[in-house]
């Protein structure tokens, strides 16, 4: 989806302790976004996870502001707010939650079954 929005994503084999990817802006008139998951890992939920953070930091963080524990907590609760909307889950997850509830949660929010 954020790929047909213009964002380039790209995986790179190469492992960093402690990062999991990072973006940019790139091209000339540094226009063109850029994210880059890193290493070999294909768990989908932590490439979903990584990929809304770097989408949070594009958004949010062109030019930092505050410190580097600012921007990181301030991109955590984007990235929250974007792979799970608290209205939404509100609204839809019944109590008490249960698996077939989860079940169907999932199948209305259209999450893959496997990564």
């Amino acid at each position: 989806m954020i790929e047909r929005a213009g964002v380039l994503v790209f995986r790179l084999p190469v492992a960093v302790e402690g990062l999991d990817g990072f973006s940019a802006w790139v091209g000339p008139k540094r226009d063109v976004p850029v994210v880059c998951l890193l290493g070999n890992r294909r768990i989908g939920y932590r490439a979903r996870y990584t990929v809304a953070e770097e989408i949070g930091h594009l958004v949010l963080h062109s030019s930092l502001r505050g410190t580097i524990e600012e921007a990181e907590d301030e991109v955590k609760s984007f990235t929250g707010e974007l792979l799970l909307p608290e209205d939404s889950m509100r609204r839809d997850v019944a109590l008490p939650v249960t698996p077939f509830e989860l079940g169907s949660l999932r199948a209305r929010w259209a999450l893959p079954f496997s990564s």
